[in-house]
């Protein structure tokens, strides 16, 4: 099994560049969108295959969250909803998608 972050692709890139992604990233801390380069990841990969890793976590700092994720998730989820600006884009992102739908 493997959990990357962001690899530094070009599905990623674009889906960064989105105003929305750009706006929510812009509130959370800088190491959390951080990509990591694609030769790294693969080559990260390759050596757990090869060593029969039965778990690769990349980037290394993201193991411990990874672990917690069952209890770190709420307490994101509380975060995020009660962040004014955070409200405000995924709303604004809701609006901008229901007008796309309608003027289809």
């Amino acid at each position: 099994m493997a959990h990357f972050g962001f690899v530094d692709t070009g599905l990623v890139r674009d889906a960064l560049h989105d105003p929305v992604a750009q706006a929510l990233t812009a509130r959370a801390p800088a190491i959390v969108s951080r990509a990591i380069p694609v030769e790294r990841a693969a080559a990260r990969l390759v050596r757990a295959v090869e060593r029969r890793t039965p778990r690769l976590v990349l980037p290394r700092w993201w193991a411990p969250v990874s672990v917690l994720r069952g209890a770190l998730g709420p307490l994101g989820d509380r975060w995020m909803a009660g962040d004014p600006a955070i409200r405000r884009i995924l709303r604004d992102a809701d609006d901008a998608a229901s007008a796309a739908r309608d003027a289809a």
